[in-house]
């Protein structure tokens, strides 16, 4: 699944119609787009886990 896939995903799950308008929505509250917001979390719970 693509990182596309996964914000429609969540967009409808949420109660959107329209990813690109979450898209937009998302980044005015929390300065950066879902995907990329995806991305960094991942980041960091990959470090945490490897951490002992």
């Amino acid at each position: 699944m693509s990182a596309a896939e996964d914000v429609a995903e969540v967009a409808f799950a949420v109660g959107y119609d329209s990813p690109s308008q979450f898209s937009r929505e998302y980044r005015r509250q929390f300065g950066f787009p879902p995907g990329e917001d995806g991305r960094r979390l991942w980041q960091a719970s990959a470090l945490s886990e490897a951490s002992p």
